[in-house]
C-alpha cells in the first residue's frame, strides 16, 4: 500500500483530491497543518481507496475531533494530568531506526482501580488522547505517517481490571472502528 503522496498512482491522487474537496466544508475554519494530504491519505489507505467509505470515516473523525475539541487539546494547561501519568505509565521513548516515534505503554504496571478512585474516566481518556496527539505531532514534524507502540503487559492480571475499565473498552472500540483509521 502506498505510504506517501509521491508514491500514489494517478487514480489514487485523483481520489485523494476528491476526498479533500468533498470534506473541505467539514474542516475547521482556522488553518491547521494537521489536515494535510497525509491526514486524508490515512483514511483512504484504511478503506483501500474506496472514496465513499473513506469519506464517511473521515467525516465521523472530523466530527469527533470537533465534539471533543481535539485540535485544542495540546494547549490545555491541565494536561497531561500528573496523577494519571504516575498511575498509568505511558510515554514517548525515542525514535526507531526508520525514524518513527516509539511509544511504550506499560499496561501491566498501570494502577487502573486507583486511578479511577482519583480521576474520572473522561479525565483518563482525555489524558490518553492528549498523549496520542503529542506523538502524532512528532510524527508530522518528522514526516512520518506511523508510530511504533510497545505494550508492556508484564504484571497485567484480569483481577486488576475493574467494571469501569471494562465499560470503557466498548465505547473506545466503537470510536476507533468508526472514526479512526488503522493500517492493516
Amino acid at each position: 500500500m502506498s505510504v506517501c503522496v509521491a508514491e500514489l498512482t494517478p487514480d489514487q491522487l485523483l481520489t485523494l483530491q476528491c476526498l479533500k474537496e468533498t470534506l473541505q466544508s467539514c474542516l475547521p475554519q482556522a488553518p491547521c497543518s494537521f489536515y494535510d494530504d497525509r491526514y486524508f491519505l490515512r483514511f483512504l489507505r484504511a478503506r483501500n481507496f474506496d472514496l465513499v467509505t473513506a469519506t464517511e470515516m473521515c467525516r465521523r473523525n472530523l466530527q469527533w475531533r470537533r465534539d471533543e475539541k481535539i485540535d485544542e487539546i495540546l494547549h490545555d494547561p491541565t494536561l497531561p494530568d500528573p496523577v494519571i501519568a504516575r498511575l498509568i505509565p505511558y510515554g514517548f521513548y525515542g525514535f526507531a531506526r526508520n525514524g518513527s516515534p516509539v511509544v511504550i505503554e506499560r499496561s501491566g504496571a498501570a494502577q487502573h482501580a486507583e486511578c479511577l478512585k482519583l480521576k474520572t474516566l473522561e479525565q483518563i481518556v482525555r489524558t490518553h488522547v492528549y498523549l496520542q496527539e503529542k506523538v502524532l505531532r512528532i510524527c508530522r514534524e518528522r514526516g512520518r505517517d506511523k508510530m511504533i507502540v510497545i505494550m508492556d503487559m508484564q504484571g497485567l492480571h484480569l483481577s486488576r481490571v475493574t467494571k469501569k475499565c471494562v465499560r470503557c473498552v466498548p465505547s473506545n472500540r466503537r470510536d476507533r472502528s468508526g472514526a479512526l483509521p488503522r493500517d492493516a
